[in-house]
């Protein structure tokens, strides 16, 4: 084949790719993409490569794909189209090499086979999800060492030798999955040879020895992330069944792709289940069928295709703990290198059956339009992280980190209603979920109903002692009921437990301030900062610790640092203003006395409007608490003190309605509404039933 060709077919399936997954240009981060981009302080870090390729810490051991993630926020900061791209262009060249590979291998018909696999819909998870970025990495780099080692044994030439164990080492460096390649190495020189000599054993001997180490280490990892759950008291047996269903479930989704969903059910099964064996039945009859006839050309076909098949599936198939199976026994993702070998053999199956070349065209255009569109409506579910948790929800509601997603979030929407709703959901599915009963105690905890949120936290802990996030939420919610003593012993645990646990560390300053104890405050604070630079509450606490040791200019960078990080927040302009009135700076406090009374202005304005919407939505523990907010930032607002009174009426809290309109009545003592309401709730006699409104 000519080397134009060559080149137009492999422009081809690269813009295929991009045609199918144009739409993903609308998209943005979801689920997991803070831990490896957005959140992730080592992608901001001066020291963050070195800690990258150092530590385990920094969201799992993929050093070159979080190298790369480190060289894109500094290239497009957190715009996600530049990500996207990346992920599409990447996929794209895998494509191309599947191509040549098959070409190479001499599997036919090898276009059709790649840009099959370029667009069919279980690989929209790895592209449309910017943390799978390890998925396409690690696979360019897979399927280029499988590349240059085919051409290796073609020329004889070293350099090609020496390419190929580079990509190796690149790949694993990506993402561990691709331990498999001196397995799909072994299985090449199978199908080209009908057998493996003891020269393919020692050419491909550096390959395993690339991955041993880095298969252990993921092991290792792996065991310590899942210990002590339910899920990994499986026995063999039953690992061996969830294998079984998981090979056929994976050729499933290949031949039938309708119906994908981005948390499957997960299964129960127990080893000696029918499904279990009747998978293993299947698989066997598969395999002695294929043996039975290999000299058969399509016999020997299906063999290779089905061993790549399942031995690129082999780390995820159950015979190994992974984290994601305390979700799911199976995701999509995890067959994005296995796929291409069922695709190939269907469609080295069709070529066979279909001589007429014109028929074999036809059935293709129809197997990639179709697929194309199916990959475009699968895509709209990755636009953003509700979109996706509710789509989750809708195909597998008993789905817990779906319904605590979708809850979170709801509730940084302020949805607080909805949110406990789902959360409640998830415990419902799982009681034992100690994710949902932290979740439900932090919306309660934004609630103000602080007894009944450290209840919560309480639960969490009972289920998952070592919860460094819980032993914060329930150190904050005792500080609020009054119990500091017992809220330091828990934020200290917390930072036991996780020593880069920045709200910990906040809230712990705070209480070792208001007790004077400002020097370990200040440590407190700092070392918040060192791993959150940006924290805004780091800032703002520091600057009021250093105001109490009488450095004022210090004090007065950390509130113009805290001002610049959140510039709507009164607070830092007001300290600053403070302090400047000090240092007898007093035109740049007047000006900073003037933002932040501007700044407490706006705020108010804003949970009043957040709080009326929260009414209208029946969301009433949600409305009392922006109403209260409002009335913080804006205690001039008579609007607001109505309000509140008026919902508070609506759950039957006669006096707490009557407090708020006695401060109302202080604060704006002209406004003859306020008084007014109060006299008509005072003269209602308890019991009768209080009306609404006037």
């Amino acid at each position: 084949m000519s080397s134009c060709r060559t080149l137009g077919l492999a422009v081809a399936l690269l813009a295929l790719t991009v045609i199918v997954y144009w739409p993903v240009k609308q998209a943005g981060f979801i689920w997991d993409d803070d831990d490896h981009v957005t959140e992730n302080p080592a992608m901001t870090s001066p020291a963050g490569l070195v800690k990258i390729w150092s530590s385990l810490s920094v969201s799992r051991y993929y050093p070159l794909t979080l190298t790369t993630f480190w060289v894109q926020r500094r290239l497009w900061g957190l715009n996600p189209l530049p990500y996207h791209a990346v992920n599409v262009v990447l996929h794209g060249l895998n494509a191309i090499l599947i191509y040549l590979t098959l070409r190479r291998l001499q599997v036919r018909p090898a276009w059709v086979a790649a840009a099959i696999w370029a667009i069919h819909p279980v690989n929209v998870e790895s592209v449309a999800w910017i943390t799978e970025l390890k998925n396409v990495q690690s696979g360019t780099f897979f399927f280029l060492a499988l590349l240059t080692f085919l051409r290796y044994e073609r020329t004889g030439s070293r350099g090609w030798y020496t390419g190929s164990i580079g990509c190796a080492v690149a790949a694993v460096l990506s993402k561990s999955s691709t331990v498999i390649l001196p397995l799909a190495l072994l299985l090449c020189a199978w199908w080209q040879r009908r057998r493996i000599t003891r020269r393919d054993w020692l050419r491909i001997a550096p390959f395993f020895l690339i991955a041993l180490p880095m298969a252990l280490l993921t092991i290792a990892e792996q065991q310590g992330r899942v210990r002590s759950q339910p899920a990994w008291s499986l026995g063999l047996v039953d690992r061996f069944g969830i294998a079984g269903r998981s090979l056929w479930f994976y050729a499933g989704k290949l031949l039938w792709p309708p119906n994908l969903s981005f948390i499957y059910p997960r299964w129960n099964v127990p080893g000696k289940s029918s499904p279990s064996w009747l998978a293993w039945l299947g698989i066997a009859a598969v395999i002695a069928l294929g043996w039975r006839y290999r000299q058969k050309i399509w016999a020997h076909a299906g063999l290779f295709g089905f061993a790549y098949f399942a031995a690129a599936l082999l780390p995820v198939l159950g015979f190994f703990n992974i984290f994601f199976f305390r979700y799911s026994f199976v995701a999509d993702h995890f067959q994005y290198l296995a796929s291409i070998g069922i695709i190939a053999l269907a469609c080295a199956a069709v070529a066979s059956a279909v001589p007429p070349p014109h028929l074999r065209l036809t059935i293709a255009s129809v197997a990639l339009v179709s697929l194309g569109f199916l990959s475009r409506q699968h895509l709209q579910i990755f636009a953003d992280e509700e979109t996706l948790w509710r789509d989750t929800v809708a195909r597998n509601p008993r789905a817990v980190i779906a319904q605590n997603n979708l809850g979170l979030v709801l509730y940084g929407q302020l949805q607080y209603r909805n949110a406990i709703e789902c959360f409640d959901r998830a415990l419902q599915a799982d009681p034992n979920s100690a994710e949902a009963h932290y979740n439900l105690g932090l919306v309660l905890t934004e609630l103000g109903q602080y007894t009944n949120a450290a209840t919560q936290m309480r639960s969490a802990l009972q289920i998952e002692p070592h919860f460094a996030r819980a032993e914060n939420g329930l150190g904050f919610a005792l500080l609020q009921l009054g119990q500091p003593r017992e809220a330091t012993a828990h934020l200290r645990h917390a930072l036991d437990l996780d020593p880069e646990c920045v709200d910990a560390h906040n809230n712990l300053g705070k209480i070792l301030v208001s007790t004077g104890q400002s020097t370990e405050a200040e440590a407190h604070f700092r070392r918040a900062m060192q791993t959150h630079a940006t924290d805004f509450a780091a800032h703002e606490n520091l600057g009021v610790v250093l105001i109490q040791q009488h450095r004022l200019d210090d004090a007065v960078a950390e509130f113009r640092e805290a001002a610049r990080l959140k510039p709507d927040d009164p607070e830092p302009h007001k300290n600053l203003a403070d302090v400047l009135e000090i240092q007898h700076k007093l035109t740049e406090a007047v000006q900073e006395r003037a933002l932040a009374v501007s700044s407490a202005g706006h705020l108010g304005e804003t949970h009043y409007r957040i709080a009326t919407a929260l009414e209208s939505d029946d969301d009433l523990d949600g409305a009392i608490k922006h109403f209260r907010k409002s009335i913080t930032f804006r205690p001039s607002n008579a609007d607001a003190y109505l309000a509140l009174s008026k919902v508070l009426v609506k759950q039957n809290r006669f006096v707490e309605a009557v407090t708020a309109l006695r401060q109302g009545v202080e604060a704006v003592p002209d406004d003859p509404r306020v008084r007014n309401e109060l006299a008509r709730l005072l003269a209602t006699p308890p019991g009768t039933g209080v009306r609404n409104g006037p």
